[in-house]
Parts: structure tokens; sequence; C-alpha cells
């Protein structure tokens, strides 16, 4: 009885095996690429495990969903094969998506885009609507193209799109050019710069020339920041004015016009004169689009 049941066993893993080399030839990628590596026949069918390993896996591949959505038994690895001296190795390295992703992370030195707004697009942006004049796309295409040294100061009101629009600029930007990028939330990072100027001033000093020197600096929700008068002159001040003057391009996301902005900063007679200054800097190195009340979202 014994006899019987490891010949069936032989012949159930005869037929194991024989499917995987089947599964192997029904995925001309892998055929191809055994083909380049020099595997015979014989290699593939004494490596058929490793080699339906790496099958299993090129076929997920190749219908790739994201890196979000990765479901692999491994995520974010992918198989690869090595054909050395007779000898077969099967490697897991990090899969080409994650590199580009971590490749588009790195241009990010600060990043405070809205998770749900990782993926946003500029095709997704609605080009029928009336808020959405020529001037929004032609502002956008130059700045993505290095054709302008304005600013652009998105205003409208809660909802109407500004901050998806920066961002579908900085995704579009991360992917496409050689530019270090800060994105930065000003509720937060005002803040933040204010206590590491007095907790941590080498911190302080690393994230201001990071913002004061990047190529491409999104301040999103301005004018909701906590103020005082450092904020303003220590920060908003020597931001807008540094980069005024290196032609550093800012985008800015607010509900409060320029105007407002003044006012907003003038807590006395000293402040007005330097909320005016930034004032005047904004007016005449921004080009405002204001989105009023109607949403950009297709």
């Amino acid at each position: 009885m014994e006899k019987i049941k490891i010949t069936m066993d032989i012949k159930e893993d005869k037929k194991q095996l024989e499917e995987m080399y089947l599964n192997y030839l029904n995925c001309p990628e892998a055929v191809k690429n055994l083909s380049n590596l020099g595997m015979s026949e014989k290699t593939i069918r004494d490596n058929i495990v490793k080699i339906n390993n790496y099958v299993s896996d090129l076929k997920y591949c190749l219908n790739c969903k994201g890196a979000k959505n990765c479901k692999k038994e491994r995520p974010l690895l992918v198989t690869n094969l090595v054909y050395k001296n007779g000898v077969v190795i099967q490697n897991l390295e990090p899969c080409e998506m994650v590199l580009k992703q971590m490749k588009i992370e790195n241009k990010f030195l600060i990043n405070d885009i809205d998770e749900k707004f990782l993926d946003a697009s500029i095709s997704k942006i609605d080009h029928s609507s009336k808020t959405r004049s020529n001037d929004l796309f032609i502002t956008i295409n130059n700045i993505l193209n290095n054709k302008t040294n304005k600013w652009l100061y998105l205003k409208g009101s809660l909802g109407t799109g500004k901050s998806y629009i920066a961002s579908a600029i900085s995704n579009t930007a991360s992917k496409k050019l050689d530019w270090k990028i800060c994105f930065l939330d000003c509720s937060y990072r005002f803040k933040e710069l204010n206590d590491l100027s007095y907790s941590d001033k080498n911190e302080f000093t690393k994230l201001m020339n990071a913002i004061c020197n990047c190529d491409l600096l999104i301040l999103d929700g301005f004018g909701d920041e906590y103020k005082n008068d450092f904020i303003r002159d220590g920060i908003l001040y020597n931001i807008v004015s540094n980069r005024m003057n290196n032609k550093k391009m800012i985008i800015f996301t607010s509900e409060f016009s320029i105007d407002e902005i003044r006012e907003l900063y003038s807590f006395n007679k000293a402040g007005a004169i330097r909320s005016k200054q930034i004032s005047n800097i904004l007016q005449n190195a921004c080009q405002v689009i204001d989105l009023g009340d109607f949403s950009i979202y297709l």
C-alpha cells in the first residue's frame, strides 16, 4: 500500500511540474526573458519551481494596479532570475513602481499634500466651467515650462479646488521636472517654524533654507496660519523677499485677497509697515486667479 501511495505522489508531482511548465510557455514575456538569459529547455524544466514563482510574479506585475493596490504575497517586491554558470538564482528586488515613487518623493523637501490629493492631476480639472478662464491653464503651462516669473495666487472659497490645483501642479512637476519642491500647509508649518526659532535654531535655519531656495514653493492655506510679529517679519517677509529677488516660483492658495492678508498681519503701527511691504511684493509678483465659489472638479 505504501508503494502505491508513493507512486501516486510522484505522478501528482509530475503533473504539477508539467502545469508549471505550460504556465511558463503561456507567458511570452517570460519565454523571451529566459531565452535572453540563455536557458535551455532542460535548465528551465530542472528549475521550473523557481521559474514558476517568477512567471506568477511577472504576470501579476504586467497587470499592475499601482503600488497602493499591490496584493501579492510579497507586496512591492518582484522576483528576478539570474542565470550564471548553469545555476538559476532567484532574487527579490523592489518593483519599478516603488523605485519610481521614491524618486518622485525625494523631490519633495517638504510635503504636506493632503492624502486625498496625492493623485491630483491637471487633466482632472474641469476646463468647461466659466471659472476656468484660459488664464489658469496658460499660467499652469507657463509655470511647468519655466516661462514665467509671475507667482500664482489662487483665491477662492472653501471647497473650490485651490489645494487640488496646487497639488496637481506639484505632482506634475515632481514627475516631469528635475525640481526640488516644498509644499507647505501654512497652518502647521508657520507655527512649527516659529517654535523652532526658539527651540532648535539649526533646524529652523535648515527648513528656511529649503523653503527659500527650492525650485517650487506652495503655500497652501495662506492666511490661515497662526500670526505674530516674528512669523510676519522673520518668516513670511524673508520667504517672499528672498524668492522674489532670486526669481523663485511660489504658488499661494488662500480664501483671502492680498489686501485682506495685509490687514490680517497689521497688528500695530510698526507691523503695518512690514505688512504693507509684504502686500506690495505680492501685488507686484503675483498673478491672481479668483476661483470664486465654483468648484474646479469634474
